[in-house]
C-alpha cells in the first residue's frame, strides 16, 4: 500500500524523535505549534517546542516501534511503543499514542500534537 504525504511525514517525524534529529523535527512544525503532553504540560510556540526537543535530545536514542499510522484529512494518529534508558539510567518501555493536527498544504507541517504515554510493566 502506498503511503500518503501526511503518513510519510508522521513516520519520519517519529523516527526523528527517536534519534533526536532536532533540525528535522523543527522544520516539520508550524510557528504556532502546540504540544500537549497529557497529565504533564503544554508547550506552545516553535521556540519553546524546539527547546523541549533539544532537552530530550540529551537522552539516549530510543527504539521506536510504530504499530499504526492513521491519517484522515488534516488529522493523524501514530500508535506504538518506545524503549530505551531513561534519565536516571533505568531501562523502560512506554506505549504511546500521538494525535496530530496538520496544516492544510501540499507540504504539510505539524501544528498540534496531543501525546499520551503509559509505562509498561517490565516484568
Amino acid at each position: 500500500m502506498t503511503m500518503t504525504t501526511s503518513q510519510i511525514l508522521l513516520r519520519d517525524f517519529n523516527h526523528a524523535r527517536a534519534v533526536h534529529d532536532v533540525e528535522f523535527i523543527s522544520r516539520r512544525v508550524t510557528d504556532d505549534i502546540r504540544w500537549t503532553i497529557v497529565g504533564k504540560r503544554t508547550i506552545e510556540g516553535k521556540q519553546a517546542f524546539s527547546n523541549e526537543i533539544q532537552g530530550i535530545s540529551d537522552d539516549e536514542p530510543r527504539n521506536v516501534r510504530v504499530t499504526h499510522i492513521i491519517v484522515d484529512g488534516s488529522e493523524g494518529v501514530v500508535h506504538g511503543t518506545m524503549s530505551g534508558t531513561n534519565r536516571v539510567g533505568e531501562k523502560e518501555t512506554l506505549a504511546f499514542c500521538d494525535i496530530y493536527k496538520l496544516s492544510r498544504s501540499r507540504d504539510p507541517r505539524i501544528r498540534e500534537i496531543t501525546s499520551y504515554t503509559i509505562a509498561l510493566d517490565s516484568a
